[in-house]
């Protein structure tokens, strides 16, 4: 028999309703997908809605390669995260080309505008204030009139076809150089004049005597490259940094000095309290406290080997000395002073601590301390004798130690068979091997039942009944189960599903 399982489904509407799915329950629209929700795929959910999770809406929009768009589809990306055209309204993106079908392309950054080719071309004039301009532009347009020292026509403005100067002052060179694009003026110190400035300033940058400063903000060393934290500064003479605060944000410190010196200045021990070395991040210290005159560590000290030339004194010392051995080799007993409970061994002290007494029975025991002998005398045969005697038929003389038997009453097998045969099971003590019983056997096999999964065992003492009895199934026990007709087959102990249809909504 064919397995046919259908969840729920409409033909007729296109949005799939949350009242009509359960939890876990799966539900499809088979209605023409549209942005109204149709071929759509959906679970209910704990908080009685619907999930969509799929459906054919989606899988045809994924119906091209990737890297291609395709329309009315999602857009997928190849291997090298690209598509081949991109459209946004007008705009549209193909290869290297940016082109508007209806207008005008309006780049407006919310900063500046950077440009990483090798140039813009096909530029037209600026025609306001805000436009770029090229090159070409630039070069050919006359510019607007500039205040001069003299000039031919003696307005002190640059008029097309005349020379503008510029007077020098002492050390100081003026030229014009007539260029393809235009005159051009430099301005250049003499090197044959004395030029000593007693003051320079450029921008915030102050040059006065022997200092270098700002007129305002930080001083800044900035090597090649510009910007970007690399360079070297070099000081070739001594540095000496007077602030208050010296911050080293490199990575790597070397220091061709042999000794570094903390605290520099202190005129004793108490001005240098508190020198060592900090760990920031792990609150680790190293720190000169002149008290007691030591070096204070707060962590750990792990080394491979510690000399020390004075006295250890040490609340917690962990590790191995390995000259114990030689040290308590060379040492005897006579160097170790004795205490006052555990004291030394001695033949007279080990013999004063030992004593013997007779307490009770035969024999006896004597003890001398001087020489440290245990003597043990064992009974004698009279006080071995003493302890025997006899009744009935059986006599015994302690004099002789002899035991005397009648043989009139000698017990043989023959006299234990008959007795035995006179004798039944109901006249014997019972032992560890149990007599049979009823009871005993139900008892037993009572105790040996266990339930198994899906199978219980109960004993009624009383009647001697044993039941047993199977469980019912369920989602959390294993048991016995029982198939309608409805919704299974069962021929022989094989089970098949009919078919099962959860509706429609």
């Amino acid at each position: 028999m064919a397995l046919k399982i259908q969840i729920k489904n409409s033909t007729t509407t296109k949005v799939i309703p949350d009242a009509a799915v359960d939890q876990g329950e799966l539900a499809y629209s088979f209605v023409t997908a549209d942005s109204d929700g149709g071929e759509r795929l959906g679970i209910g959910n704990a908080a009685g809605g619907v999930d969509i999770i799929g459906g054919k809406y989606f899988t045809d929009m994924l119906d091209h390669p990737e890297g291609t768009v395709k329309p009315s589809s999602v857009i997928i990306t190849d291997a090298n995260s690209k598509i081949d055209i991109l459209k946004v309204d007008d705009l549209t993106l193909d290869a290297s080309q940016i082109s508007n079908t209806s207008g005008d392309i309006t780049i407006s950054p919310a900063g500046n505008l950077s440009v990483n080719s090798n140039k813009i071309t096909n530029v037209t004039d600026p025609a306001s204030a805000q436009d770029a301009a090229t090159k070409n532009y630039i070069d050919t347009k006359v510019i607007a009139t500039a205040s001069g020292d003299t000039n031919p026509s003696g307005t002190g403005q640059i008029v097309t076809g005349e020379n503008i100067f510029i007077k020098g002052g002492q050390g100081i060179n003026t030229q014009r150089v007539d260029l393809a694009g235009g005159p051009q003026i430099t301005v250049s110190l003499d090197s044959a004049q004395n030029n000593n400035f007693t003051e320079l300033t450029v921008d915030n940058i102050k040059l006065d005597g022997q200092t270098v400063g700002t007129t305002s903000g930080n001083l800044i060393l900035d090597p090649a490259t510009i910007g970007d934290n690399s360079g070297t500064v070099v000081v070739a003479g001594n540095l000496q940094v007077d602030g208050t605060t010296t911050t080293l944000n490199s990575t790597t410190l070397t220091i061709d000095d042999k000794n570094i010196v903390l605290a520099s200045g202190a005129e004793n021990a108490a001005a240098a309290d508190g020198a060592g070395i900090t760990i920031d991040g792990a609150d680790a210290t190293m720190l000169y406290t002149q008290s007691t005159d030591t070096f204070n560590f707060n962590k750990k000290i792990v080394a491979p080997n510690l000399d020390i030339t004075g006295t250890l004194v040490a609340t917690t010392l962990t590790g191995v000395y390995s000259g114990f051995d030689s040290d308590f080799t060379a040492k005897s007993t006579s160097d170790l002073s004795e205490g006052s409970t555990n004291l030394y061994f001695t033949d007279a002290r080990a013999r004063a601590a030992i004593s013997a007494t007779n307490v009770s029975g035969d024999g006896s025991v004597a003890y001398d301390n001087s020489t440290g002998v245990l003597s043990y005398t064992g009974p004698s045969a009279a006080e071995t004798r003493a302890h025997f005697s006899a009744t009935g038929d059986i006599t015994y003389s302690a004099a002789t130690g002899q035991f005397s038997l009648d043989v009139e009453t000698v017990y043989t097998k023959a006299n234990f068979d008959s007795d035995l045969g006179l004798a039944n099971t109901g006249q014997l003590p019972e032992g560890s091997n149990l007599y049979y019983t009823d009871e005993r056997v139900d008892d037993r096999v009572a105790a040996l039942l266990s339930a198994a999964e899906g199978l219980d065992a109960s004993y009624n003492d009383g009647t001697g009944v044993l039941t047993l009895s199977a469980e019912n199934a369920s989602d959390t026990n294993k048991g016995v189960a029982a198939f309608d007709s409805v919704d299974f087959v069962v021929t022989s102990g094989q089970v098949e599903i009919r078919t099962i249809d959860c509706g429609t909504y």
